[in-house]
């Protein structure tokens, strides 16, 4: 289990779109690898705080919670502006506070087969779903 960089409590595993992630309740902050982040935010803007992190020498505030060595505190580009990320270059975990991760711009949302289809094929499928659990009752 991973440990809260602020709190020091246990974080939960909470499934994000299209990625999972480690919360802390007490405090709102995340944490994911940089892997899964490829999924749910552009790859320049991961990619960008990536090469940051590993090109120079930055703040070393936080302890990973993942392999528990400090973490860079590097800038990404935020929806309004830039956002402090504390970055592993150990393990590529990367802790957002509270807001932070909202703040990042993602990417669209990939419709499920069902949802791609369109409503008159939804409501049919529905309706054979009926039908099915009808006939096994």
């Amino acid at each position: 289990m991973f440990v809260c960089p602020n709190c020091a409590v246990s974080m939960t595993r909470t499934k994000g779109s299209h990625c999972v992630f480690w919360h802390c309740r007490s405090c709102d902050g995340r944490s994911s690898t940089l892997s899964l982040l490829r999924r749910e935010i552009p790859a320049d803007i991961v990619n960008e705080f990536w090469l940051t992190a590993k090109a120079g020498t930055f703040l070393r505030k936080r302890t990973c919670p993942a392999c528990f060595n400090s973490m860079s505190e590097v800038s990404a580009r935020g929806e309004h502006g830039s956002e402090q990320l504390d970055v592993c270059t150990v393990c590529q975990f990367v802790w957002f506070d509270g807001g932070e991760y909202a703040a990042l711009p993602q990417l669209p949302k990939t419709p499920t087969s069902e949802e791609a289809l369109p409503q008159k094929a939804r409501v049919a499928l529905a309706v054979l779903a009926v039908d099915k659990i009808r006939k096994q009752a």
